[in-house]
């Protein structure tokens, strides 16, 4: 939200959603519960707050795990509001992998969220945390993580908004 000026998830798109509406809408279709981790509430969302004050992501991630509402969370960023329900069906395919995230072909990278993960991985979470690790795929390569590679149609609904020309790009679609 620094690089835009203001939350991302407030934002409105074209179809009259915020961004973060559109992801827990989302999320919605394939989890039997949607909450809002963070230090800002979304819509009328359950709100888990983050247990490390400016430690980013992965702080979110450890007060979700920490929270014992399940075994295996799908965690999704507000600023993908592109995602669709079929590809976060893709992250919850049974597998005995720690962690499912996407590879796109056209950013040859992995990308760290969305991701599906199992709630035994905190333990190594809370360490990474603690020896001062910030970066969700720094954190990933102390776990055992299944990579399924997104065709570019398909990755490119995975576009972030990180910026005021990102946010245009994607409310003109």
């Amino acid at each position: 939200s620094s690089r835009m000026g203001r939350a991302k998830q407030d934002l409105r798109l074209g179809e009259g959603l915020t961004m973060g509406e559109a992801v827990a809408r989302a999320l919605g279709e394939v989890c039997s519960s949607v909450v809002s981790v963070g230090t800002l509430p979304l819509a009328d969302l359950p709100r888990i707050e983050d247990r490390r004050a400016g430690h980013g992501p992965l702080a979110g991630i450890e007060a979700l795990l920490a929270s014992n509402l399940d075994t295996q969370y799908l965690i999704c960023p507000n600023d993908i509001p592109r995602v669709t329900p079929d590809l976060l069906r893709l992250l919850i395919e049974e597998t005995s992998n720690d962690a499912t995230i996407f590879e796109r072909y056209d950013v040859a990278e992995v990308q760290s969220l969305p991701i599906r993960i199992a709630a035994s991985t905190l333990p190594v979470l809370q360490a990474a945390l603690d020896d001062g690790v910030r970066a969700v795929h720094r954190f990933l390569e102390e776990i055992d993580v299944r990579v399924i590679r997104l065709t570019n149609q398909a990755g490119r609904r995975l576009f972030n908004v990180n910026t005021p020309p990102d946010y245009e790009q994607v409310s003109d679609d």
